[in-house]
């Protein structure tokens, strides 16, 4: 599967239709696009840090859901605007809770 990872609040704007546009050429290929901004994410309050021992998530969320579908992806493609000169806040916030999970 390839995994298509928009990180873009437009619900149409051009991050979609860049990875809509990717995934129409690979036609053997079943693609899956997930739209950040859609899923529930909580910022992480887990004080025991179970997630470093265990590799899930603590938190009931989509974060874990996340991460699954990244492991089994065997290609990924990622879709971030750039807002001024900066990474939207979304992929800062996924990044961020997405490498303190990996193993």
């Amino acid at each position: 599967m390839i995994l298509g990872i928009n990180f873009s609040k437009r619900k149409n704007g051009n991050c979609r239709s860049s990875l809509e546009f990717i995934s129409k050429s690979m036609k053997d290929d079943e693609v899956l696009i997930i739209d950040v901004p859609d899923l529930k994410v909580n910022s992480c309050c887990d004080d025991n840090y179970d997630c470093f021992r265990t590799g899930v998530c603590a938190v009931e969320d989509n974060m874990n859901y996340l991460i699954q579908q990244i492991r089994d992806a065997e290609k990924i493609l990622i879709a971030i605007p750039v807002y001024r000169g900066h990474l939207c806040s979304e992929y800062h916030k996924i990044m961020k809770d997405f490498v303190e999970s990996i193993d």
